[in-house]
């Protein structure tokens, strides 16, 4: 039995959609072939910062060095984000980390469990895979035009919806936490995290976690943790 809720998918995303400073206009598909390579040509066609391309299914997702990422219909989220950052092509992979960062985040604040990142793009709960991320960068000379975040993540799988294969190596937030989840609020709360990384935090640090990241108040008393970033200290003035 695997958590497979039947909830209004593509309708519930335009709401996360309202609430994102950085998703523009999204891109839904039933079935494509790979999100990732629909907004490299979105990419270089000219779409703006924070097109989002997001399926129900892909039948040829990928991930590094041209491995296939399994990608069945209504169990998980993948999307491809186009993103313009003011960055030199050479710093482009820090938005491969942003993307990871946020994943992990995620999964704290929804599942309760501690993810980490196996360099450079995945996204591990103890050894099992629950997430990859996937970066493909256009640019001219040494500066950065645009770079596809492409994200899949096993949200609802059972570990009898994974391949023979990959049993014991794949888990889902599903299986991480025993019930199922929205999966556009699991989209919210990546993109949520990723805008936290992406922009300016301003706050007051409180902590530092087991793990090592900097815990930060912000606005509303909600707590932050990052695991890299500049920090500038702000005085109060006289």
């Amino acid at each position: 039995m695997s958590g497979r809720p039947e909830w209004d998918f593509a309708g519930s995303i335009q709401a996360v959609v309202q609430r994102s400073r950085h998703v523009t206009r999204v891109h839904f598909h039933e079935t494509i072939g790979s999100t990732n390579a629909a907004a490299l040509e979105l990419a270089k066609a000219g779409a703006p910062h924070g097109t989002l391309v997001i399926a129900e299914q892909q039948t040829a997702g990928r991930g590094r060095m041209g491995r296939r990422w399994e990608s069945p219909p209504g169990v998980g989220l993948w999307f491809s984000w186009v993103l313009r950052p003011p960055l030199p092509l050479a710093s482009g992979f820090l938005v491969t980390v942003a993307g990871a960062l946020s994943v992990v985040d995620a999964v704290a604040r929804l599942a309760g469990r501690v993810a980490h990142v196996r360099w450079p793009n995945d996204v591990l709960v103890g050894e099992r895979k629950l997430a990859g991320i996937l970066a493909e960068a256009t640019g001219q000379g040494e500066q950065l035009e645009a770079i596809v975040l492409g994200m899949g993540v096993n949200v609802n799988q059972s570990g009898a919806d994974f391949p023979a294969g990959l049993d014991g190596l794949a888990t889902s937030l599903f299986l991480e936490s025993g019930h199922a989840f929205d999966r556009s609020l699991v989209l919210a709360a990546i993109i949520e995290s990723f805008e936290f990384s992406y922009g300016v935090v301003t706050g007051r640090a409180v902590a530092v976690g087991a793990d090592g990241a900097l815990v930060v108040e912000v606005e509303g008393g909600t707590r932050r943790s990052f695991h890299a970033g500049d920090v500038r200290q702000l005085r109060e003035a006289p």
